[in-house]
């Protein structure tokens, strides 16, 4: 059977996150089973965090600091031992933090068996896009302050789903590295031609708004 993953699902051996729902200040204490690019799996005593629709996943992290993510709830179901197993999606990481959750990735990548039926699949299906020059870079970054980005490119990505998009090029401007969700897709169809199908994306971030007024804040440099 074909492997449809486009997100490696690494184990984490039971740590201990700490999960804050809505109307409580104080985290829970939850077991974490499973981490992704996009999401997560762990199991809960509290039933609380089976009462709400959206999260914040806090994670350790280096020197007593810790990481956040915002997670919607996708599964909930009482084990036979009366505690939660709970599926969670991501749906806003800080810049930072994304960086972090990137780099506990790769280091739980390292740790696991290299010849596993997973050991090919990338953390996130990347999406690069070069820009030809500062002008092509300057309208981008106004599309991403607005939260938004249309662009073209060849071949189809499942809709709803989570990427790592790569802007480069720029001779002025830096390299931009984030986290967007596939909102919607046009196929272009090109007749009489043997190339990939041809297909507008539009891409919406997962990064909170000041993020992003940040990144088109770069205009004014």
């Amino acid at each position: 059977m074909t492997n449809r993953r486009t997100q490696r699902r690494l184990g984490t051996k039971t740590t201990t996150i700490g999960v804050t729902v809505p109307g409580q200040s104080r985290a829970i204490e939850v077991e974490i089973h499973n981490l992704s690019w996009g999401g997560a799996f762990f199991i809960a005593s509290d039933p609380a965090v089976c009462q709400c629709e959206r999260m914040r996943l806090t994670f350790p992290w280096l020197e007593d600091q810790t990481f956040s993510a915002e997670a919607d709830m996708m599964r909930c179901e009482q084990l036979a031992d009366g505690r939660f197993a709970v599926a969670v999606r991501f749906y806003c990481i800080a810049s930072n933090d994304q960086m972090r959750l990137t780099r506990l990735l790769k280091l739980l990548i390292s740790k696991e068996d290299r010849t596993g039926p997973d050991s090919t699949i990338p953390i996130a299906e990347t999406l690069d896009l070069t820009v030809t020059d500062d002008d092509e870079m300057r309208e981008r970054l106004q599309q991403i302050g607005s939260g938004r980005l249309s662009l073209t490119v060849f071949g189809a990505y499942a809709l709803d789903q989570s990427l790592s998009l790569n802007l480069s090029g720029s001779q002025r401007y830096p390299d931009l590295y984030l986290r967007a969700r596939v909102t919607g897709q046009e196929i272009i169809s090109i007749p009489f031609t043997n190339q990939p199908e041809l297909v507008k994306l539009e891409l919406s971030f997962e990064h909170p708004e000041e993020d992003l007024h940040k990144i088109a804040g770069l205009l004014n440099r």
